[in-house]
């Protein structure tokens, strides 16, 4: 992720007082940047396997977050309908989040 693509999500947000905004990215990274107030939230989600320290401090620098910020990791389970509603299958999605306040 580049900076500019950091930009482009966070002036999707900036004067609305909440709201998200998803991204795909590199390697199956998706980045969903959400704003409720004066805060905000950052998540890095992929299918399969967890987002890499790596990946994660690359888009925490893109967004000009400080690189000692503290991210929590979680996986749930979520259900992909393929072909309408003929075969549905369980998928696990690997999520690395933050949250900050900005006044």
């Amino acid at each position: 992720m580049t900076p500019t693509d950091a930009q482009i999500m966070r002036t999707a947000l900036v004067y609305k007082e909440s709201g998200a905004i998803k991204r795909a990215l590199f390697g199956g990274l998706v980045a969903i940047l959400e704003r409720n107030g004066s805060t905000w939230r950052l998540s890095v989600e992929r299918d399969a396997k967890p987002p890499t320290k790596d990946e994660i401090a690359d888009i925490a620098k893109a967004f000009g977050l400080p690189g000692d910020i503290v991210w929590s990791r979680t996986m749930r389970e979520q259900v992909r309908v393929v072909g309408g509603s003929a075969k549905t299958y369980k998928t696990r999605v690997f999520v690395a989040e933050t949250m900050w306040v900005e006044k």
